[in-house]
């Protein structure tokens, strides 16, 4: 009867810091291409890790297939295990300029090692 009172009582003291662990292996993300931007980009390749520190990173290899110069914005949301969002100047709208028919690499490092998701969107730039 003490070890199940005892046992009880670790759960909730576990329970009642708040936190959940983190996989180190776990990192999941969602990549939104807005339709005007479909047409002409492809994402080649996507590749969510984490570093011998911990930290994740979202890599994309992403491919212009027009025959025009072309550009984008992204922008990344982190998320930590409880799907609360991570500030971070990470999280500021990028632009990257593409020439006709190149392949561009994409790299965002999370911005702490309890990032476990992310959101990125593409959007176009009207010029």
């Amino acid at each position: 009867m003490k070890k199940i009172v005892l046992g009880f009582i670790l759960a909730i003291s576990f329970v009642a810091c708040g936190e959940k662990p983190v996989d180190p292996s776990a990192i999941s993300g969602k990549i939104t291409i807005a339709k005007s931007v479909q047409s002409w980009l492809k994402v080649e390749r996507s590749v969510m890790k984490r570093d011998e520190r911990g930290l994740g990173h979202a890599s994309l290899l992403v491919v212009n297939e027009s025959n025009k110069k072309r550009a984008f914005y992204y922008t990344i949301h982190w998320f930590d295990a409880n799907g609360v969002a991570i500030n971070s100047v990470l999280s500021e709208r990028k632009i990257v300029r593409m020439m006709p028919e190149a392949e561009q690499a994409i790299s965002v490092p999370a911005p702490n090692d309890k990032a476990t998701n992310y959101s990125l969107r593409i959007t176009p730039v009207e010029e």
